[in-house]
């Protein structure tokens, strides 16, 4: 199953800056939004499909509904896939994902970094470092950019995209800055010194594509539940100020990824950003072979031992916590489209292994997912 979120007014997704912060800037709205945000909401629309009183669930008195939905920590008896974004053009909806962070652009085509072929010495030791394809001089990210369902097949069948298999964000995306004050609900009036700026975003639809929703997988959700959501459709405050959004539960859409054919040498590309204790998930060791340096895990009866990482700039991540009713600790994750290049002893046996396994921490609210691509294209 999967919530289906559209938009019925600006949405505001708040950077990890705080409201207080020091500078005259607006605080601007990130996008995808974090997944605690839209996880948030669905398990908010369950509680009150069911008619929770929040009152008695903050004081606990509520176990099964909190056994169901779970905290902020963890999703209980659900299992979320990370929210993504879908278009329609033409009459037909189509998934976008982040642009592999190996994937530049350079003139007018597209172009992958490959794996060094020599060793260069480096704060990590001596790593095979990315680089250009021979014969390109130059070239820069893709960043605030994704690429179409079109475009992922592509990859996975070891041929480049074209340009206009990339979405830049100004097609998806306008942005609106408000101008706001701090009010004392017990007064009535203004408090001083509390005026702020934030960013709001809204769809671009009818423009590029017709309409836009972000999509929430979940699975675990009782029949009698899913039933009763799917009979209707329902509305719920999302993100910073509550603005309203419909939500919809419907059959998840999604189609089965194709698999690539792979070699030993692959591609591990995240769909969401990972929660990982620095650059490296958990179990990858250093080890050091003809002094050429790598990181590598047993996992399950097979091996993936990483040799270098492509990465955007890290996603920060904070927010509001309701139950302590204080700002939530600031926390670094590897952006989505983060690339390794890894060598696995069994391919296979990796891909179906991401198909039911994450990286880090968060993983049942969508982090850390993963998959697969080709490391040689034509």
């Amino acid at each position: 199953m999967q919530f289906v979120l559209s938009q019925l007014d600006s949405w505001c997704f708040r950077e990890a800056r705080p409201m207080g912060a020091v500078g005259g800037t607006a605080i601007e709205s990130i996008f995808p939004p974090p997944a605690s945000t839209l996880v948030g909401a669905c398990r908010t629309l369950i509680g009150d499909c069911l008619g929770v009183n929040w009152h008695a669930f903050s004081r606990g008195h509520t176990p099964e509904v909190a056994a169901l939905i779970g905290d902020a920590q963890h999703s209980g008896q659900l299992s979320f896939g990370f929210p993504y974004l879908r278009v329609k053009s033409q009459g037909v909806w189509q998934r976008l994902y982040p642009v592999p962070a190996t994937l530049m652009k350079a003139q007018d085509a597209l172009v992958m970094l490959q794996l060094g072929h020599d060793a260069i010495r480096c704060d990590l030791g001596n790593v095979r470092l990315p680089e250009l394809p021979q014969g390109c001089a130059m070239a820069k990210p893709l960043d605030q950019c994704w690429i179409t369902e079109t475009g992922m097949l592509k990859l996975v069948n070891a041929q480049l995209p074209t340009l206009t298999d990339i979405i830049e964000v100004n097609e998806l995306l306008h942005k609106e800055v408000r101008l706001g004050i701090g009010r004392s609900h017990q007064t009535a009036s203004v408090l001083p010194g509390l005026l702020y700026q934030t960013e709001h975003i809204r769809f671009a639809e009818g423009e590029r594509f017709e309409s836009m929703e972000l999509v929430v997988p979940v699975t675990g959700l009782p029949p009698d539940v899913s039933k009763k959501l799917a009979a209707n459709e329902w509305q719920v405050r999302l993100g910073g100020e509550g603005r309203l959004a419909n939500v919809a539960l419907q059959q998840n859409s999604a189609q089965k990824a194709p698999q690539p054919a792979l070699d030993n040498a692959a591609l591990l590309y995240f769909t969401a950003p990972a929660d990982l204790a620095g650059w490296l998930p958990e179990s990858f060791k250093y080890e050091e072979s003809s002094g050429v340096a790598s990181w590598s895990a047993q996992i399950d009866d097979f091996t993936v031992r990483i040799q270098a990482l492509v990465a955007g700039k890290p996603l920060k991540l904070g927010g509001w916590d309701y139950a302590k009713k204080q700002p939530k600790p600031v926390r670094s994750l590897l952006p989505a489209g983060t690339c390794y290049f890894i060598e696995s002893s069994n391919p296979a046996s990796l891909q179906r292994w991401l198909q039911s396994n994450r990286f880090g921490q968060q993983t049942s609210f969508g982090y850390g997912e993963a998959t697969l691509l080709p490391v040689q294209f034509k």
